[in-house]
C-alpha cells in the first residue's frame, strides 16, 4: 500500500515501511493540494520510468521514447546512460548542464551527487 506525503518534496511512501516509525504529526492531502504542491516544482513531478517524485525531470533521450509525454528523472537517466555505454558504447550525455554525476571506478555505475 502506498501513501502520498510531503517532506519538502511530494513523495510516495510504502505504508508498511512507515508504520513502525514514530509519528510526529499527520496531515491529509487532497489530490488538489498535492497537485498544487507538485506545481511548485515546475521541472519536477513523477518519473515516468521509476514512479519516484523528483524535483527535476527532463524529456527522455533519443533512444528511449516516453509514452504520453512522460519525463525521466536523473537516476533513470544515469541508469540508461550506463546501459547504453555498456551495450554499444553510445553515451547519451549528461542529464543537464549542471550534472556532476561521475562513474564509479569499481562498478562503472553513475553516481548522482547529492545536494
Amino acid at each position: 500500500m502506498v501513501t502520498r506525503g510531503y517532506d519538502g518534496l511530494p513523495n510516495k511512501y510504502n505504508t508498511l515501511d512507515i508504520g513502525p516509525a514514530l509519528v510526529v504529526g499527520t496531515v491529509e492531502l487532497t489530490d488538489a493540494q498535492l497537485e498544487k504542491i507538485q506545481s511548485e516544482y515546475q521541472n519536477g513531478g513523477e518519473c515516468g520510468w521509476c514512479g519516484n517524485v523528483a524535483s527535476m525531470l527532463r524529456p527522455p533521450h533519443m533512444f528511449d521514447y516516453g509514452k504520453n509525454g512522460e519525463r525521466m528523472c536523473k537516476i533513470c537517466w544515469n541508469h540508461d546512460r550506463q546501459m547504453y555505454l555498456g551495450a554499444n558504447g553510445v553515451d547519451i550525455g549528461l542529464f543537464d548542464e549542471d550534472d556532476k554525476s561521475e562513474s564509479c571506478t569499481s562498478c562503472s555505475k553513475y553516481l548522482a551527487e547529492e545536494a
